[in-house]
């Protein structure tokens, strides 16, 4: 999966706001043996959020790196953050926040990397912004 393509887009779309999009990949990532498409769109998905998350602006970092056989892709953004009792139903589908949103995006995130027997985290502080943290295994942790 080339993880460059889907911040690019959606910085395209997003600098006229003032957001901007950072990447802090490691060199020499593993192969995901998984849907590349699905992938990109979860991690596309991932980016729109970090960046509604922003309605003044700021920098959402998209990072990558390898920790014990698992590939983890982080989406940071310095945003409004999420309430503590959303951060529970963020993943239903249907729920929103966001009076013109859908409550699909997120759930599509999280069914995707399901299907990768991979992990979604959220840390989120009110008000500060929030991290999402995808963990999909690679080789034989699969």
């Amino acid at each position: 999966m080339r993880l460059c393509e889907s911040p690019a887009l959606v910085e395209a779309e997003w600098q006229s706001q003032g957001v901007w999009i950072v990447l802090d990949v490691a060199q020499g990532l593993p192969a995901i043996d998984g849907d590349e498409e699905l992938l990109r769109q979860a991690l596309l998905n991932l980016n729109q959020n970090a960046c509604q998350a922003m309605p003044a602006g700021g920098v959402v970092t998209v990072g990558a790196r390898v920790e014990d056989r698992t590939l983890c892709l982080e989406v940071a953004d310095e945003g409004v953050g999420i309430a503590p009792e959303d951060v529970e139903r963020m993943f239903a589908l249907y729920y929103t926040t966001r009076p013109d949103g859908t409550g699909i995006g997120l759930s599509i995130v999280y069914r995707i990397v399901q299907m990768h027997d991979g992990t979604i985290d959220v840390r989120s502080e009110f008000g500060q912004g929030t991290t999402m943290t995808v963990r999909l295994p690679y080789g034989s942790a699969r």
